[in-house]
């Protein structure tokens, strides 16, 4: 098997296989989740920019799609 393709059918190593679910909480209580296709800065910047208003303050972890 070449070693792109066994990288990428391994299980229980690193992120394959696994789904992508991206959630957002509100002050208020509501919560924003949704499965996603990938994580790609692309994908998930267009979730985040369609559910967060424009000069809102944001909180969230360091993954480097969210600056």
């Amino acid at each position: 098997m070449h070693k792109n393709r066994r990288i990428k059918t391994k299980v229980g190593e690193g992120n394959w296989g696994k789904a992508v679910v991206i959630g957002m909480l509100e002050r208020d209580g509501k919560v924003h989740a949704q499965m996603n296709p990938d994580r790609r800065k692309g994908a998930l910047s267009t979730l985040i920019n369609a559910a967060i208003n424009k000069g809102s303050m944001v909180y969230t972890d360091e993954h480097v799609v969210y600056p």
